[in-house]
């Protein structure tokens, strides 16, 4: 008969004795204090199903940009691009209050839109008007990257009546940021 099995009771036992000892002495926990200041963390950004919303308005891209950004162009929506200069930084990576201007294509006057969140380096979700040339405004509307360099200067746009991107490719300048007020 081995004596492993004995061994096994008795060092159970034995743990038992020693945890039952632990849990009657008070223990002494060190004091942690935390800092004053706990930085909060951003909420992740919501949108919802792309959609055209009919507010009973006939609205432009730029008095619905300058209705609801902090960028304050005039003018054609593809002459932002150079009013902005000297004014308002630009770049080609989006920010999210960033405006994203579109170049003339065709008869078009161009296109603004105002980027309210960013999906990755190639999506970002915007809301604009007059898109489908009926004066409506797009909410939660999708914009991709489709340039080789991925600097934004060609995008499709989601196409929401038909549940898919549009088919056609258009120039952009790229994004004017707005000014950046600090403690504000």
């Amino acid at each position: 008969m081995s004596s492993l099995p004995v061994l096994r009771r008795l060092a159970a036992v034995a743990l038992l004795m020693s945890i039952a000892a632990c849990a009657s002495r008070e223990l002494e926990l060190p004091v942690v204090t935390l800092p004053e200041v706990i930085e909060e963390v951003p909420p992740e950004p919501t949108f919802g199903a792309p959609r055209v919303v009919d507010d009973g308005q006939d609205w432009e891209c730029v008095v619905y940009a300058r209705s609801i950004g902090d960028v304050q162009l005039t003018g054609n929506a593809w002459t932002w691009w150079d009013q902005a200069a000297g004014v308002y930084d630009r770049g080609q990576q989006p920010r999210i209050g960033a405006v994203l201007v579109m170049k003339r294509k065709g008869e078009s006057l161009g296109h603004v839109a105002v980027v309210r969140a960013i999906i990755d380096s190639r999506q970002i979700v915007a809301e604009h008007a007059n898109w489908l040339n009926r004066g409506e405004i797009q909410i939660d509307s999708r914009i991709q990257d489709v340039s080789p360099n991925n600097d934004w200067t060609a995008v499709r746009v989601w196409y929401v009546p038909g549940h898919s991107w549009g088919r056609t490719t258009y120039p952009a300048y790229g994004f004017i940021y707005p000014i950046e007020v600090a403690g504000l």
